[in-house]
């Protein structure tokens, strides 16, 4: 669990996210592929807007895409959560690693990202709130 510290430039999407949607971000993530939103549990329905208009609004604003993903207390459901729209399978933890086990190629594909970028990207959002030694995807 590493100590989350925010700059000025993420503060200002926070500011931005809330006063669009009205719901208080836990956590701002930005990268040269977007900037991810983790929402307090119940709040995501809301926070993405009818037919994801506070989504459009906000990319049309800042000019990055952007993702929301809700939290959640079980590292195994907020691990479920981030790697939507992906069809898992199961997710499995052995002490501090995690096997993802995805429901067809195309999924695993999808949570492993080119480089495997998008598995490094969620392995590192995961140890904002958990202990995590490592994601792996079958």
């Amino acid at each position: 669990m590493a100590k989350i510290i925010f700059d000025a430039t993420i503060l200002k999407y926070m500011s931005l996210f809330s006063s669009i949607t009205h719901v208080q971000p836990k956590d701002c993530i930005s990268d040269e592929h977007g900037v991810m939103f983790i929402v307090p549990t119940g709040e995501i329905a809301r926070a993405i807007g009818g037919g994801g208009a506070n989504i459009r609004r906000i990319e049309s604003l800042i000019k990055k895409r952007v993702r929301i993903a809700e939290f959640d207390e079980n590292m195994i459901t907020f691990i479920e959560k981030l790697s939507y729209p992906a069809k898992i399978k199961e997710i499995r933890q052995d002490e501090d690693i995690v096997t993802i086990t995805a429901l067809e190629s195309e999924s695993r594909g999808m949570l492993i990202g080119r480089n495997a970028a998008n598995l490094r990207r969620m392995e590192e959002i995961v140890r904002r709130y958990f202990p995590l030694k490592e994601i792996k995807v079958k």
